[in-house]
């Protein structure tokens, strides 16, 4: 499968960042985690496997919290900005 890449940005523009990896597609998650993480009836996640991510700007704005109540049992790392609080990546822990 071939790679893709996305440039992308939180709102406030603090951070500037290039995901690539391959693209899965998109898909909308209505858990409980996620419904409140982003405060809404669902989450719009963007798939993409075997990713790199490279910061152009703002990784010292960059935090994380790791979601470790999840109904999969699956540890969840997201990403946000610190000074906007867009979240922007999340990351599934697979060991």
């Amino acid at each position: 499968m071939s790679e893709t890449t996305i440039n992308g940005s939180c709102l406030c523009k603090g951070i500037h960042f290039t995901v690539t990896g391959q693209d899965k597609g998109a898909v909308l998650c209505h858990c409980t985690n996620c419904k409140s993480f982003g405060g809404s009836a669902y989450a719009h996640n963007h798939r993409m496997m075997k990713t790199k991510i490279e910061y152009q700007k703002g990784q010292d704005l960059v935090r994380s919290y790791r979601d470790d109540a999840t109904k999969s049992g699956k540890v969840l790392e997201r990403f946000f900005c610190s000074k906007c609080v867009c979240s922007y990546d999340l990351l599934i822990d697979e060991s």
